[in-house]
């Protein structure tokens, strides 16, 4: 996982993301059908053991077409030398694939200052735990969190990880005090990393993370996620984030771009697939929408909010039984009630469509203003709408107001709001107050193009 970190910021070189490559762990596939699946010309394998404070690692370079071996090598080392040991392997593969470095060394972006390996060990263990994308996994990513940074309070990495892990965990599952809550722990740990990483990539990625959930500051986002990846252009997560700052803009294409770029960076990877049909479904690509979300379901059945997406494809087509089908399926505990509520508007029983919208405002009203903002543009009453966009404006609704999670993407992504309502002087003046650009609008000087940008 590490190498593939530092590999990344070898100019020129393609390196597949983790979740791809981890697929193959003790794979019986040939290297030439490993190799195509990931879209890569060499292959990196290898093993490590650990014996007491000696790490041994083993690792050779092959080329994928036919498993020939182009490099490999040994080190037995203190396991404290671990840090080192990964710096020496990205020479090597660069060496053997004839790569100049121009200059710039590889370096450890996620190494505890302290070189404390226990902090490193708890660092790795959380994020694996915090990407089951479940509450336990982001409470217990948290818990080992903390306690690297107990033993290393300046690691800066590990403080960036806290606050995204703090933002998701508010974001995907607390609502009221609790997520309240979350996100002023979430916004503590950001500035503690802003202070001792100004100019780290993945600083910059979460502080944009945290403006656009917390705060609905999307331009101030987008700054940020630019700046990110402008520090760490081949790397898969920065393209995921910057192309949702453009997709809650509403530049719909700049975002689709990115998306697919950050496939095919990470061809196995669940979550750009989602994000991809999320906004696929913006742009009313329907049936590409539908492809994408299946692809992740293929990847990851249980993938939160995709039965969601679903849904809103079903709806969106007209077709109740399907929507009511897919709404059912969908467990999230925030993207369920809202879909099934969704999926009783645009059936034939008005009654129960009334009884769905009034029993989810009794419910969720209070905490996600938003959710039924949609409900109401769902059932074509914009003077009802705008008044629960209003009331998600003002009491700042994280959950869904500017943030492009899958339930909508955004107000400017929104399918059941702005397609249908953008010519309504109350969305322009909603728009301006809440700064966002009018449907439609360039952006001016805020675009990364996406081919010069990554490769």
């Amino acid at each position: 996982e590490e190498l593939i970190t530092d590999l990344i910021q070898v100019n020129g070189l393609k390196v597949s993301g983790k979740d791809s490559s981890f697929k193959f762990r003790d794979s019986r596939e040939s290297p030439a059908q490993i190799g195509a699946a990931l879209g890569v010309a060499h292959l990196i394998q290898g093993s490590v053991f650990q014996q007491g404070n000696r790490i041994r690692v083993t690792v050779a370079l092959i080329r994928s077409k036919d498993g020939t071996g182009l490099w490999s090598h040994s080190y037995d080392e203190q396991l404290d030398d671990v840090f080192t040991i990964q710096t020496q392997i990205g020479h090597a593969v660069a060496a053997a694939l004839k790569i100049q470095l121009l200059g710039n060394a590889i370096v450890s972006t996620d190494k505890p200052p302290s070189g404390s390996v226990e902090a490193y060990r708890l660092m790795l263990q959380a994020a694996a735990l915090s990407g089951h994308s479940t509450e336990a996994g982001y409470r217990q990513g948290i818990a080992l969190l903390q306690q690297a940074l107990k033993l290393d309070p300046n690691y800066a990495h590990a403080w960036n990880a806290l606050s995204g892990t703090w933002v998701e965990l508010g974001e995907f599952v607390l609502t009221g005090d609790a997520q309240r809550q979350a996100y002023a722990q979430a916004r503590v740990a950001s500035d503690k990393a802003q202070l001792l990483a100004p100019d780290a990539a993945s600083t910059h990625a979460v502080r944009g993370y945290l403006l656009a959930a917390v705060d609905n500051d999307l331009m101030g986002a987008l700054a940020e996620y630019q700046r990110a990846y402008a520090l760490a252009p081949n790397d898969d997560s920065t393209m995921n984030a910057l192309a949702i700052g453009y997709q809650t803009l509403g530049q719909l294409q700049l975002a689709a771009d990115l998306f697919r770029k950050a496939i095919a960076t990470d061809p196995l990877r669940p979550a750009f697939y989602a994000n991809l049909a999320s906004v696929l479904l913006a742009q009313g690509q329907l049936d590409a929408a539908e492809q994408a979300a299946r692809q992740t379901l293929a990847l990851q059945p249980n993938f939160p909010q995709l039965y969601s997406i679903l849904a809103q494809i079903d709806i969106l087509r007209g077709n109740v039984a399907a929507a009511v089908r897919d709404a059912k399926q969908e467990t999230d505990p925030v993207a369920g009630p809202w879909s099934r509520a969704m999926a009783q508007q645009i059936g034939p029983d008005h009654k129960q469509a009334d009884a769905a919208l009034h029993a989810y405002l009794a419910k969720y009203g209070k905490d996600q203003p938003y959710t039924v903002a949609e409900l109401y543009g769902l059932r074509k009453q914009p003077d009802e709408m705008f008044e629960w966009l209003r009331r998600a404006w003002m009491q700042h609704d994280p959950n869904n107001f500017g943030n492009g999670n899958l339930l909508n993407g955004g107000l400017l992504a929104d399918p059941f709001i702005t397609r249908a309502y953008k010519d309504d002087p109350r969305f322009a003046a909603l728009c301006k107050e809440a700064g966002l650009p009018l449907p439609g609008q360039v952006l001016q000087g805020g675009a990364v193009p996406v081919s010069a940008a990554t490769r």
